[in-house]
């Protein structure tokens, strides 16, 4: 009965939990570098590659792999959020009659 109740209290933060790890794996595509880690030289738009290698790219990519970075570390700060809101849960319900 106990642990059937821990898991009622935890559940909507759980598949919150999942919804932002979901979205995560969606939007994470490593493929074409990173423009948080890129550099903007003048009129130029370097991709991190890693290592030190970078790939020059246009203004458009450059933006639109930045916001999907900001998208996935926002996503990260969701399921941080909703795991640790859930394991409050768990534990306060295991202490509550």
């Amino acid at each position: 009965m106990l642990l059937r109740k821990e898991i009622r209290a935890a559940a909507i933060p759980f598949v919150i939990f999942l919804a932002f790890a979901i979205a995560a794996i969606w939007n994470h595509d490593t493929s074409q570098g990173s423009a948080i880690s890129g550099e903007i030289r003048g009129d130029q738009y370097w991709l991190s590659m890693g290592h030190g290698a970078y790939r020059e790219t246009d203004l458009a990519t450059f933006a639109r792999i930045k916001q999907r970075e900001h998208t996935v570390l926002g996503c990260f700060a969701g399921m941080f959020g909703s795991g640790a809101v859930a394991a409050l849960l768990a534990g306060r319900a295991r202490f509550m009659k």
